[in-house]
């Protein structure tokens, strides 16, 4: 890839909130993973716990659980960011990080994405879903675009 179409893959990074109900091949989320476990963070400590989520109950109660992340509903898969850690003022900017990547990654393999951060109100029905103890999560839904 040349530095023209790196640069192409990241000005073309759109939000898109109506997916297509294909599923996601494995390994593609596999590799949107991968960039996501390397994307940088404040003194390396990488305070994050990505969740996979592909079971469409699981994708509508997500839905529910946060208004502004309606559109998970329709998505065939969301990868859900979960922080730990300390340093919240740190580890927001480390999210914003993560999530931009899982984006850019998706936009690069021909996937449409968007990120649906789950508001205060919800984390803690997010968390129980998904057996997490730490409530503090926000989430990018992918599907083949």
């Amino acid at each position: 890839m040349t530095d023209h179409d790196l640069l192409r893959v990241l000005r073309s990074v759109r939000s898109t909130r109506e997916f297509r109900p294909d599923p996601v091949p494995q390994e593609l989320l596999t590799r949107i993973l991968e960039v996501a476990r390397w994307t940088g963070s404040g003194m390396n400590r990488q305070p994050w716990t990505f969740v996979v989520v592909r079971d469409r109950a699981s994708l509508a109660a997500i839905a529910d659980a946060s208004p502004n992340a309606g559109h998970v509903r329709g998505a065939a898969a969301a990868i859900v960011i979960v922080m730990h850690g300390e340093m919240p003022e740190m580890e927001t900017f480390d999210e914003g990080r993560a999530a931009e990547r899982i984006l850019a990654a998706a936009t690069a393999l021909g996937l449409a994405s968007a990120i649906g951060w789950i508001q205060p109100a919800g984390r803690p029905a997010v968390a129980a879903l998904l057996g997490v103890t730490d409530q503090r999560s926000s989430l990018a839904p992918t599907i083949r675009s």
